[in-house]
């Protein structure tokens, strides 16, 4: 993977802070908390852009719909959709909304961001059993053109549901 936010990339925590729109002292606190892992190289410690999704996630979903809102449209599905399954990590209730993130990923993770439709989600959650949190999401984005862009509707729905993005 080459993309701008690729899982495997390392950043120095002065890089990861300007990424994502953090202090480097927030970091230092996560670092210090335990939440996010660190390889010292040289002089300086560098994490890796998946865990610092993860830690954030953790302290304030707010900052993971910031960061998921305004990727670039030309980034791998993948990346983009590893950064929604840090929000249901860990969290039994959100199950079914973890494998839809992951067919998802199996079907379009190569394809660009930004030429991800509504259909195509859609579509893979039909091949699921989905409940709870999954299935209100799954009819909401049934009504929904099925060739509109998937980018374009988080982002109208993320300015809805949280406007303090």
């Amino acid at each position: 993977m080459t993309s701008q936010d690729s899982e495997d990339e390392w950043l120095t925590l002065d890089d990861a802070a300007r990424r994502f729109h953090v202090s480097r002292r927030t970091l230092e606190r996560l670092r210090k908390q335990g939440v996010l892992p660190g390889v010292r190289i040289g002089r300086y410690l560098s994490v890796r852009t998946v865990d610092v999704q993860q830690a954030l996630a953790r302290r304030s979903p707010l900052q993971t719909y910031r960061h998921q809102a305004k990727v670039n449209p030309d980034m791998p599905a993948r990346d983009w959709l590893l950064g929604w399954r840090t929000m249901v990590e860990g969290n039994p209730a959100l199950a079914s909304t973890r494998k839809w993130i992951d067919r998802v990923i199996d079907d379009h993770g190569a394809d660009a961001v930004g030429e991800l439709k509504v259909g195509d989600v859609v579509e893979c959650g039909r091949k699921l059993p989905l409940n709870g949190d999954a299935a209100l999401i799954f009819e909401a984005l049934s009504g929904i053109d099925a060739d509109r862009g998937m980018l374009a509707t988080t982002r109208t729905l993320l300015t809805i549901l949280v406007p303090a993005i």
